[in-house]
């Protein structure tokens, strides 16, 4: 009797670890399945997700977009043209300022005429006064006045060479005058730099030889003027 009890437990014992094993494969495997799906569900999220975007990428750009697109070409061609302006007005700028700075050729004649026309005002002036020159006080003042037109080196020159101070009394010494260009002769204008230019002229007389006379024009920043008088001897052949 005791050995038949047992069996019953024995066997009540196998058909409970049974259940249990079956019940822990059942558990495993609607685990899996679910993992499976949330898996696959999160891979169809993604997709839809990508193929939204894609989507997105192909459609038309909406108005706000296009009319901020168009706004920024719009700047961009206002800056390109607002430089190009800025760039011509430098331009503009820098050539009239290199007109300025730089000095026109000399008209000898007109420079040479006012040269000798204020030596011989003095010189007509000192004729109609027995020699004396009123209107000036001193030799200084004399030479200040021809500077209007001379170097200060010519214009000192001028007034040792063809004048005397005696007395407070200014007058003119008794000789013959300067050398004039002559403007109905040839001449050549000669440049030697932007403010530097020689007047050359061919003289044949009894008193001077066989020479050219050159005069020397400079720009003294405001206007041309006489710097000084060279000569050279022609060389007979």
């Amino acid at each position: 009797m005791m050995k038949g009890t047992n069996l019953k437990k024995l066997a009540v014992g196998i058909i409970s670890a049974a259940v249990v094993l079956l019940i822990i494969i059942l558990y495993s495997n609607n685990t899996d399945i679910n993992t499976d799906n949330n898996s696959a569900d999160s891979t169809t999220d993604s997709n839809e997700v990508s193929n939204e975007h894609e989507q997105n990428d192909d459609l038309p750009e909406s108005e706000e977009e296009s009319q901020a697109k168009d706004g920024s070409v719009e700047n961009n061609e206002t800056t390109d043209i607002g430089e190009k302006e800025a760039e011509n007005e430098n331009s503009e700028n820098k050539g009239s300022l290199e007109e300025e700075d730089s000095v026109s050729e000399p008209n000898a004649e007109e420079v040479m005429a006012e040269y000798k026309e204020t030596f011989l005002e003095i010189q007509n002036q000192a004729k109609e006064n027995e020699g004396n020159l009123p209107d000036f006080e001193s030799k200084q003042a004399l030479t200040s006045h021809f500077k209007t037109i001379m170097s200060d080196d010519l214009a000192n020159w001028y007034t040792d060479a063809y004048f005397k101070e005696e007395d407070g009394n200014v007058s003119l010494l008794p000789q013959d005058g300067p050398t004039w260009l002559k403007e109905t002769e040839p001449y050549e204008l000669e440049k030697v730099n932007d403010e530097e230019y020689h007047v050359i002229q061919e003289w044949d007389n009894e008193l001077l030889g066989h020479r050219f006379m050159i005069y020397v024009l400079t720009y003294n920043g405001e206007k041309w003027i006489v710097e000084e008088i060279q000569s050279e001897i022609v060389e007979e052949e």
